[in-house]
């Protein structure tokens, strides 16, 4: 894609930044919302369940949607898939507007808005190199990203909680309809970039391109780290909600004032790194650094609760370590997906992402599958459960196959 200085960067990624900000709310509130009225109005678990398997779609088509990124230009597949989002809940409205079953139309619909996701996620995240003309740029770009991305699950849990006030499930999914039809009005009039043709010329199969994201030095060095120390995250976090009910039995929310802490303080850092920071590329070399002090602020709270016994401070402390976690969790997600971006040819990037994507979205429900055997851990327990998320960050930064990549980026 041709740059036009800074007024393109203005005008069109400022666009494709809204619109990704609008679609993720609408989104975000469509689940939550969808899973509330499942459980509370239907009275299903069983359909809640269903619902929330729709998700599989997209983490077993994330590769070949990642492919279809590689193959296709990325702004027409974003523009196609904001689009496909609107018309899927226009869908929704008028089955519900018919009587026709909610669980099914819900379920149905769920899958095909995943579907969308696993071809519209690697296009948005491989997107900011067409609009970058340098490395501050390019992580100035990821950065506005990753800040929109955290703004929308705020603002999607925010709207979700106000349409379970209002009476009318028909008015509920005409105001996420409203925010999805906003988000399509910002990719008008944005030019196709100009993806290369190799890609679209090849021969190659998708098991031949996956055979060669497999061997990309950025995927056999950082990936397998990555994994354990989501492994480790994820397991961590399907405990926390039990944990802190039983701990902080006098502060009922303690679990939401978690969510909502991560999130505003990767928003409010992302506004930060990408509006005021200087020479951000710079940051790229202190990837395991900011991995440590993200498992260092969350071993934080499990730390205090081995030795504290107030509510009140236990709950000040499950704050600051989620700043903490917040602030570095954003800087390792940004640097990560610059180096991948560096790193890898932009015919390969796509797929690449895809099989990030996939294994990234596998580890959280088969994390969850393991949950109920540590159901009745105690705060040591969670401490050890956050000790993976500190030694092997530590051990990334005396590896000299992570020294060499991060020296090359």
């Amino acid at each position: 894609m041709q740059h036009e200085g800074s007024s393109f960067y203005m005008t069109h990624f400022k666009r494709i930044v809204m619109n990704d900000l609008l679609s993720n709310v609408a989104l975000s509130a469509f689940n939550i919302y969808t899973i509330w009225y499942l459980a509370n109005v239907v009275h299903s678990q069983g359909a809640v369940a269903l619902f929330g398997c729709a998700g599989f779609v997209e983490i077993v088509l994330a590769s070949f949607g990642g492919r279809m990124s590689d193959r296709f230009p990325r702004i027409n597949l974003i523009r196609i898939g904001s689009v496909a989002r609107m018309v899927a809940l226009l869908v929704l409205i008028v089955m519900q507007k018919m009587s026709v079953s909610f669980t099914a139309v819900s379920v149905a619909v769920g899958c095909v808005l995943s579907f969308v996701t696993s071809f519209y996620l690697p296009a948005i995240e491989t997107i900011a190199p067409a609009f970058s003309e340098d490395d501050d740029e390019l992580i100035r770009n990821n950065a506005s990203l990753n800040m929109v991305q955290q703004l929308a699950t705020i603002l999607g849990s925010a709207l979700s909680g106000v349409l379970v006030l209002l009476k009318s499930a028909l008015v509920s999914y005409g105001i996420i309809l409203v925010i999805m039809v906003a988000s399509c009005i910002m990719m008008l009039r944005i030019p196709s970039d100009s993806v290369s043709r190799e890609e679209t010329e090849t021969d190659e199969s998708m098991l031949d391109s996956l055979r060669q994201v497999v061997h990309l030095e950025v995927i056999r060095v950082l990936l397998p780290y990555a994994t354990l120390i989501n492994v480790s995250f994820w397991l961590y976090w399907y405990l926390t909600p039990m944990y802190l009910a039983r701990r902080l039995p006098d502060f009922k929310a303690a679990y939401s004032i978690q969510e909502m802490t991560i999130g505003i303080t990767a928003g409010v850092s992302g506004f930060l790194f990408s509006h005021v920071v200087r020479d951000a590329s710079r940051h790229l070399h202190g990837y395991a650094q900011w991995l440590v002090l993200q498992g260092i602020g969350i071993a934080l709270f499990p730390l205090g609760a081995v030795f504290l016994t107030n509510q009140k401070v236990l709950l000040a402390l499950l704050v600051v370590s989620w700043i903490v976690y917040g602030i570095a969790n954003y800087m390792t997600g940004t640097i990560f997906v610059t180096i991948v971006q560096k790193k890898t040819a932009a015919k390969m990037l796509g797929v690449t992402y895809g099989v990030v994507f996939s294994l990234f979205g596998a580890i959280a429900p088969l994390s969850s599958v393991f949950s109920p055997a540590f159901s009745n851990i105690g705060p040591v327990g969670l401490l050890l459960l956050t000790l993976p998320m500190i030694v092997l960050p530590a051990v990334m930064m005396v590896d000299r196959r992570v020294n060499g990549l991060m020296r090359g980026v």
